[in-house]
């Protein structure tokens, strides 16, 4: 091999190494967009759950006082 294949091998290595490493690196910055989506989603579920919480004591204490009326 002479040294202008070499050339073109390496070339041709490096255009590959390229042409594979771009799509794994976009793939893994989406990954990790993702992840912190789903954590903020998660988060945010965790407030919703505690809010409902606390509506759902009210309603059922509501529910005692319109009990204890009515008898």
């Amino acid at each position: 091999m002479d040294q202008a294949e070499a050339i073109y091998t390496v070339i041709i290595g490096v255009g590959a190494l390229i042409g594979v490493m771009a799509p794994i690196i976009k793939l893994n910055t989406n990954i990790v967009r993702l992840t912190t989506l789903l954590e903020n989603v998660a988060s945010d579920n965790a407030r919703q759950d505690d809010r409902l919480d606390k509506h759902s004591k009210v309603l059922d204490d509501h529910e005692k006082r319109i009990g204890k009326l009515e008898k």
